[in-house]
């Protein structure tokens, strides 16, 4: 049987890793002889083995961002809420989420990571800097900075923004900005001005001369390699950074430091990226039961809290790692996972990457190379982006009164609503916005509030810990029999039975 590594092990860790996992494991007689691969989507991320009839695959660790929601979807994951009843008292939040589709746990987080800012802490303080909080103060600080130094090999910003990691790397941008991408579903209206903005930005960083096009064919270790080495002022990357920085000896990390990412407004809280590893035993697998042992007693304390102090990750995905003395010492960065987690963002929850999120991937890598290596205008390659991104979006998209109606919902799904109140508001009769609304989207107004408010109270029930009376009243109903009663109506389920 074979078990998945986490991705970013080189060679002396694999080794480190497959030795203790086999010492571990050596009283179960059923893991003599299991051998440990190094196994990562990002390398494949439609690996043909999940497929099959059957695989020796046992265990697997999916580092792609919305790799565990995407194959969760399509059905090749074993649902794991038997071996872990208790995931959302066990593991982080926004570990667990990751591996949720529908009512079931697909995957569970080996460890979180969210993207960060790294900065030269000397270079910083020599020419009397802050860490920047926007994305304009960074550019100036590292023009002032190259033109200071005159060091030919010393760029000002650094990432790798390759076409497979390019897209989500620009949501950041987008989230910046205190908006997302595309709003308002399910007509899913297009923030085009913070879609041209996030394109500005980035192009900026290129023709200022703060960037190098080297980047275009960074992988992953090499921005990290560029900025240790001292030849980058800033580096955005994931928060595998911080153990990095602690593994190098003391007098050197005194030159970096870290924060969350630059806001396009100091008004505006910016969001960055969350992801990380995830664990997940293939559907077709020869072994489940032993996949299902070992996934369980790896995600024991024991296990967890040796692979954080030994060979680390940023943010283990195990609560009571957290607890333990030891590894706080030899991972303090530990005690900034939750104001740091806190400003992040899933992108498995951005519920306009429907489907195949490879698609995005692609569409907007492509884009993103034509902007920086090409001569487009910001304009071109937004119609572009616009006009690809349309045909990937879940729903269709509606106008006039329809899209009026579906707004006003949106924004008071939490409220009371009432088709009068609503008609009232747009200043028309009830009868005209029923029948206009219905031409449309093929269901009455109260119809759509009504799904709408199921579909808010699904995600409540299943990641909140509020009573069903609490969030019956939460939705703008006034008693919990009649919010339980309409739910068993359109999910076909009780609430208590839907949440447990």
């Amino acid at each position: 049987m074979e078990v998945g590594y986490p991705f970013f092990m080189q060679d002396a860790h694999q080794k480190q890793y497959s030795q203790y996992l086999n010492k571990y494991l050596s009283q179960e007689r059923m893991f003599q002889g299991t051998k440990a691969i190094r196994w990562t989507p990002a390398i494949n991320p439609n690996p043909s083995l999940l497929y099959t009839d059957s695989t020796d695959l046992g265990l697997i660790a999916i580092n792609t961002v919305a790799g565990a929601s995407y194959y969760g979807h399509q059905n090749v994951l074993m649902p794991l809420d038997d071996l872990f009843p208790n995931y959302q008292h066990q593991f982080l939040d926004v570990g667990w989420r990751k591996g949720v589709v529908g009512k079931n746990l697909f995957s569970v987080p080996q460890h979180v990571s969210i993207r960060l800012l790294f900065y030269r802490k000397d270079l910083l303080y020599k020419y009397f800097f802050k860490p920047p909080q926007t994305w304009d103060e960074l550019e100036k600080q590292a023009s002032t900075i190259l033109s200071g130094e005159k060091n030919p090999v010393l760029n000002g910003f650094v990432f790798n923004f390759n076409p497979d990691v390019s897209f989500s790397m620009f949501l950041d941008y987008i989230w910046a900005q205190g908006v997302d991408l595309y709003e308002n579903r399910p007509q899913w209206i297009l923030n085009r001005q913070a879609l041209e903005t996030g394109l500005n930005q980035i192009k900026r960083f290129f023709t200022a001369g703060i960037t190098p096009k080297a980047v275009l064919n960074y992988q992953y270790s090499d921005s990290f390699k560029s900025f240790l080495e001292g030849r980058s002022v800033f580096l955005h990357h994931w928060s595998d950074g911080l153990r990095l920085i602690s593994d190098l000896p003391k007098e050197q990390q005194e030159n970096f430091g870290w924060c969350l990412l630059p806001t396009q407004n100091i008004k505006v809280q910016s969001k960055s990226l969350i992801g990380g590893v995830n664990y997940a035993i293939p559907k077709n697998t020869n072994y489940p039961e032993a996949a299902r042992t070992i996934l369980k007693k790896i995600m024991e304390d024991d296990f967890q809290c040796w692979f954080a102090e030994n060979l680390a990750a940023p943010f283990p995905g195990l609560k009571s790692v957290y607890l333990n003395r030891t590894v706080r010492q030899t991972r303090p960065y530990l005690d900034q996972a939750e104001f740091l987690l806190r400003h992040g963002k899933l992108l498995e929850e951005c519920a306009y990457l429907h489907g195949d999120y490879l698609n995005w991937r692609s569409i907007g890598g492509q884009e993103l190379s034509f902007l920086i290596e090409g001569n487009d205008s910001i304009q071109e390659v937004a119609d572009r982006m616009e006009k690809r991104f349309a045909f990937l979006l879940p729903n269709p998209t509606y106008s006039g009164l329809a899209a009026q109606t579906i707004d006003y919902i949106q924004n008071h799904i939490e409220e009371p609503l009432k088709v009068t109140a609503i008609a009232q508001h747009l200043k028309v009769s009830p009868e005209h916005l029923i029948r206009l609304f219905k031409q449309q989207t093929q269901q009455t107004p109260l119809e759509y509030i009504n799904e709408t408010k199921m579909e808010r109270a699904k995600i409540l029930l299943k990641k909140s810990h509020l009573s069903i009376g609490e969030i019956a009243y939460r939705l703008g109903y006034k008693s919990r029999h009649h919010f339980s009663r309409l739910f068993h109506e359109l999910v076909k389920n009780t609430p208590s039975k839907y949440r447990g």
